[in-house]
């Protein structure tokens, strides 16, 4: 073991060390005759690969060019527990995409992480640099919280006795902001520090920062949090502080002048920990390449960079999460030398810049959208665009998101749907469950609240999952009910999961919401009764949809969003939470695990435009299934530009999607390879649907 070297001083890497040892079973070879026994049970191999602060400095070598000063261990094998910490890792065999063309194209990915080995006393001790020069222009640290923080003879000289200010990249782990380290950067050097942590980190320490919801959603908890919490506050002492979210977005917080400046850099294809959940296995060494990739671009650009070097890093970190530990029948290594290449499968890494606390709140009116923000006027010219060539032009940036065959691009419906999926996902997750998952989903009639459900279950097991749907309206005693219940478990006793679909729950069965207490015990206990028997449903998911209610709210006769209430109006409230109680609609509410407010194609408010992109990619569905002979072979609509401006903007659609679906159904389409004017209805059909006058006006010119 060597304390260090020789080698280039500018560049100086240090911290807590470790050695990878990555398990795995190889490949063997076949034999055509009979093989000897102990091939009969093969056991696994094992090989030491330098990490934490040694992997660290191989990928900075890499990323710059260069060699670099820093702690070196002659031969890995030959180190203990005893003086170095191990990490164990059992490695798998995985695809290296979910692309057909990779499915056979198998890489080793970790497939569970072991642990640690570390002395039996319990306590390490770090590898102190040798002769490392003081005048370093860059410091890389890796802090892991595993001794290096509190003993200053391994520190870089530059960090104790230099009177420059050299660069410092900090990688840190929890306990996030303590020890000697942090005070010493803080005190010296808090000008040139840029301290790098993950969300997870800091959510493991107590932040209430949302997952996968929205890329807005987990920008405005953590504005929040930064004005908030004691812990975010301590960090941004760092004159730049990069918060990771994955491999898929980073938020960088930098103080100008006692101004608070925060940029999201974001994947707009895929919110955090979308890409790796859709290839499996794991992958680690991600933030030692993206750290690495950082000090690459400030050794060759300067300070004014790092926006630059967060977006090398996002894509340094994906490679290394693509090409995983190489490919067998080779021994298992980190591609160090591929990792910071860049290459045509990389992502689009895109940024803006987040508003402050106060902007975001939206009192009541529609939340901070980043498509409002970074599209502006243009909302309308996007929205023609979506509609004819079915994709978000990548100059607008916005975040997209997809369920099965379900595009859209709108915050509120993307949450929505993100946190019905997530509670999916987690219950089909679970193998021994029986009793039903239960949602609800509201909107207006046509606003397709069937469509969206079923695309997430799509986008989950298809194979697995069979759809059910169920007109309660239709009902005329229990007995249909029991009989509904029937078709459910038959299903379920088929090996399917049943997606259940009670469209229109909430109607009038001899009181006000009478079917409710119907459900009640198939929610609860995922039984159902006939005659004097007890039937047991199986696992299955249950999907509400309101009739009467448009949303929730309603529903549950909430009425808290009123500043001022008269007289008449709280008698009228006493009055519909008296026949919800009767209902037993408390009791309904509490067995629901989720819910969701689907906004439709209409405007929801005087302020709300992103009704346009919601129009454009519904019109643009319903175009692919009724006229698809008006698309050519790459995938764009020939649609008349006056055509297409009056389905965008018209000011309603009278019964939401199924007036936008009825339009087409009723326009001369079948002989067409493009929508014209010509092929309209007769205006006393459109007016069923539209406000025909207004509709045909915008044919004409934009009005």
């Amino acid at each position: 073991m060597t304390q260090g070297n020789d080698r280039s001083s500018e560049i100086v890497v240090a911290g807590d060390v470790a050695i990878d040892m990555l398990q795995w079973t190889p490949h063997q070879k076949k034999e055509k005759e009979v093989p000897q026994n102990w091939l009969l049970d093969p056991g696994f191999r094992i090989v030491s690969r330098p990490g934490a602060t040694l992997l660290l400095a191989r990928m900075v070598e890499s990323a710059i060019g260069t060699q670099v000063l820093s702690p070196r261990i002659d031969k890995l094998s030959a180190v203990s527990p005893e003086e170095v910490l191990h990490s164990l890792v059992r490695l798998g065999e995985f695809p290296r995409s979910n692309l057909p063309k990779d499915r056979k194209n198998t890489i080793y990915r970790v497939e569970r992480f072991d642990g640690f080995s570390g002395p039996s006393t319990g306590r390490l001790n770090p590898i102190p640099l040798a002769d490392d020069d003081k005048k370093a222009r860059i410091i890389v640290l890796d802090d892991a919280g595993n001794g290096f923080r509190d003993c200053e003879q391994c520190w870089p000289r530059a960090i104790k006795e230099g009177r420059h200010t050299p660069t410092i990249v900090l990688k840190m782990n929890r306990p996030m902001g303590e020890g000697e380290l942090w005070k010493t950067l803080i005190d010296r050097h808090s000008e040139r520090l840029i301290t790098i942590v993950n969300a997870s980190s800091l959510r493991a320490s107590g932040l209430n920062i949302s997952k996968r919801l929205s890329w807005e959603k987990t920008a405005q908890d953590f504005v929040w949090q930064l004005e908030h919490n004691a812990l975010l506050q301590n960090l941004m002492r760092s004159r730049h502080l990069i918060v990771l979210f994955g491999i898929e977005g980073a938020i960088h917080c930098t103080l100008e002048e006692k101004q608070l400046n925060t940029i999201l850099y974001y994947d707009p294809l895929a919110m955090e920990d979308d890409y790796k959940d859709d290839r499996l296995g794991m992958m680690q060494g991600r933030t030692c390449a993206f750290a690495a990739a950082i000090a690459a671009r400030l050794y060759r650009d300067g300070m004014a960079s790092i926006g630059d070097g967060v977006k090398d890093g996002l894509k340094s970190s994906r490679r290394l999460f693509l090409q995983g530990f190489g490919r067998p029948p080779s021994e298992p290594t980190y591609p160090v030398e591929k990792i910071f290449q860049a290459q045509d499968s990389d992502p689009m890494i895109t940024d803006v810049l987040m508003p402050h606390n106060e902007e975001m709140e939206n009192d009541g009116k529609r939340p901070w959208t980043i498509l409002a923000q970074v599209a502006g006027e243009e909302l309308e010219k996007v929205a023609y665009r979506i509609a004819i060539e079915g994709s978000v032009p990548p100059i607008i940036r916005a975040p997209v998101a997809r369920f099965g065959a379900l595009l859209t691009v709108d915050r509120v419906e993307i949450e929505s749907y993100r946190s019905i999926t997530n509670l999916l996902d987690e219950y089909l997750s679970k193998d021994e469950v029986t009793v039903p998952l239960s949602i609800a989903v509201f909107g207006q009639p046509g606003s397709g609240k069937t469509y969206g459900v079923t695309q997430i279950s799509k986008s989950l097991q298809p194979e697995k999952i069979e759809k059910l749907e169920f007109d309660v309206a239709q009902f005329h005693s229990p007995d249909d009910l029991t009989n509904a219940f029937h078709k459910v478990q038959s299903t379920a006793l088929r090996g399917k999961i049943p997606l259940v679909f009670f469209d229109e729950f909430d109607c009038f069965h001899g009181q006000k919401m009478g079917w409710l207490k119907y459900f009640l015990a198939p929610m609860q206990d995922g039984v159902f009764k006939d005659g004097e028997t007890f039937h047991p449903i199986g696992k299955s998911i249950f999907v509400f949809a309101g009739g009467t209610s448009h949303k929730f709210e309603e529903f549950y006769c909430d009425y808290a969003g009123k500043k001022t209430i008269s007289y008449e109006e709280m008698n009228i409230m006493k009055q519909a939470w008296s026949d919800f109680t009767n209902a037993k609609g408390p009791d309904f509410v509490s067995r629901l695990r989720g819910y969701v407010n689907i906004t439709g194609i209409n405007p929801t408010s005087e302020g709300d435009r992103l009704y346009l992109i919601r129009r454009a990619m519904i019109l643009r569905s319903i175009m692919m299934v009724k006229c698809p002979q008006i698309f050519d072979e790459l995938g764009n609509a020939h649609i008349d530009p006056g055509v297409l401006r009056a389905l965008i903007k018209v000011n309603d659609y009278k019964h939401g999607v199924r007036s936008m679906e009825a339009v087409l159904e009723m326009s001369l389409l079948s002989e067409r390879y493009e929508f014209e004017p010509a092929a309209l209805p007769p205006r006393d059909q459109l007016n069923l649907h539209v406000d025909a006058d207004h509709f045909l006006r915008l044919v004409l010119e934009d009005v």
